[in-house]
């Protein structure tokens, strides 16, 4: 086993040191199989939550019980460097996020299930620094950073009946990614993203919403490829009442959340987060403008209701949207058949396709890539013809559609005489100017 450093120098501002940094005292392993990852398996106290996913680098509140507060304060005093690992219980997280108030989330039995075995939870959470502070009306909490993504391997402490179990946990890190070692394409990616979440704080007329984008940017390194990830990520799993577009981050499901978290690396987390943030940004767009066109002055609940409504009809045209542009795509599908592409046109066909099932139909963008995919279908790829060397046939066709110009058909015919003496075809290619 090695030590395993953290490059420090992708963070322009030292005051906020690289989340992993908080791990340097724990010794990684190159991973066999990925060399790019680094591993360290080890045994950590382990709480399961009730509602959604931690997100790395977003920190959470948690009220806690006086009991739990104790065990987690005990830990903390025999080894300040001492990690948890925090998971969902899955039962729970089946549950819709809509029914998450404040109130709920001030209730601290509303956050610790009570689980026995490993089925119960997702093996997939987070490697946590934790600290306990002390509230004055609804009593201990605990400040919950999440650090990087782990994996459960088993329960070395049995959950029942102490409330802070042990588990062997797999803690996962990825080699730093600097934005200039990736290709083009990549790069485009990320700065995508972030110019979606730039979008959604210059477009929103939220106070709430703003302070919360403004919190995430300070809160992430967006020079970071991976946690520019973490960042739209960590918008996106916000429950509803943080802000007002609370409804549309609730369409998200908290299921759709936790399987983000488990994906291999940053490159598909990215895919996903891109398609779900720029959903929830032009919906949010969509929101703001139809508040703008009504009055204000008009009671407040009247005029939600009524914009509700508008979103239901806008919605239900969305997802018909989606579905004409699937059967699109089945047609070019069908276009497809009995042809045979080499493998690099496949996956070019493959990447465009998926492109265009995430734009909106009406966008200039969307047009290209749908008349560039018909071109693309539409070529015979691994379809041959026998030739025909028929002079009459020929001359014939070339005088049912074609007036004049002799000396044309004449060359026309004397390329198809001389392939018929030869047998073949020598590929040439005419040109009349």
């Amino acid at each position: 086993s090695s030590s395993f450093s953290f490059s420090k120098k992708l963070r322009k501002n030292e005051a906020f040191p690289p989340l992993r940094s908080k791990l340097d005292h724990l010794e990684f392993e190159t991973n066999p199989t990925n060399p790019h990852m680094k591993n360290h398996v080890g045994i950590f106290p382990y709480i399961p939550l009730n509602d959604h996913p931690l997100v790395p680098g977003y920190t959470r509140f948690l009220p806690v019980t006086m009991k739990l507060a104790d065990q987690i304060n005990e830990v903390v005093e025999k080894d300040e460097n001492k990690r948890f690992v925090v998971s969902v219980a899955k039962e729970k997280v089946q549950e819709d996020r809509n029914n998450l108030s404040i109130k709920s989330l001030l209730d601290q039995t509303n956050y610790i299930p009570e689980v026995s075995n490993l089925n119960q939870v997702f093996e997939v959470g987070c490697v946590c620094e934790i600290k306990i502070t002390e509230q004055k009306e609804t009593g201990p909490a605990a400040i919950i950073v999440p650090l990087s993504v782990c994996k459960i391997e088993s329960f070395t402490i049995d959950p029942i009946p102490r409330e802070l179990a042990e588990v062997k946990a797999n803690i996962i890190l990825e080699e730093d990614l600097l934005e200039e070692n990736l290709d083009p394409e990549i790069q485009l990616k990320f700065e995508f993203l972030r110019q979606l979440f730039d979008k959604s704080m210059q477009n929103s007329k939220d106070e709430n919403f703003i302070r919360l984008l403004t919190s995430l940017k300070l809160n992430f390194n967006t020079e970071n490829p991976a946690e520019v990830v973490w960042m739209g990520l960590s918008c996106l799993a916000l429950p509803k009442f943080f802000h007002k577009y609370g409804f549309l981050t609730t369409e998200i499901s908290t299921i759709q959340i936790q399987q983000i978290l488990e994906k291999e690396d940053t490159f598909q987390r990215l895919e996903e987060v891109i398609k779900l943030f720029s959903e929830f940004s032009g919906k949010m767009d969509l929101w703001e403008k139809l508040e703008h066109e009504y009055d204000h002055s008009t009671e407040r609940k009247k005029i939600n209701e009524k914009l509700q409504s508008i979103y239901q009809n806008l919605k239900t045209m969305f997802e018909s949207d989606k579905d004409e542009k699937h059967i699109q795509v089945e047609r070019l599908k069908k276009n497809m058949e009995g042809k045979n592409p080499p493998e690099h046109v496949v996956t070019i066909i493959k990447e465009e396709m998926e492109r265009f099932l995430s734009m909106d139909k009406h966008s200039m963008e969307s047009n290209i890539i749908r008349n560039y995919l018909d071109i693309l279908t539409s070529l015979p790829f691994g379809v041959y013809s026998e030739e025909n060397f028929d002079l009459e046939n020929a001359k014939k066709i070339l005088e049912e559609t074609h007036y004049g110009m002799e000396s044309v058909k004449q060359r026309i015919l004397e390329c198809i005489a001389v392939a018929k003496l030869k047998g073949k075809v020598d590929g040439k290619i005419l040109c009349f100017a």
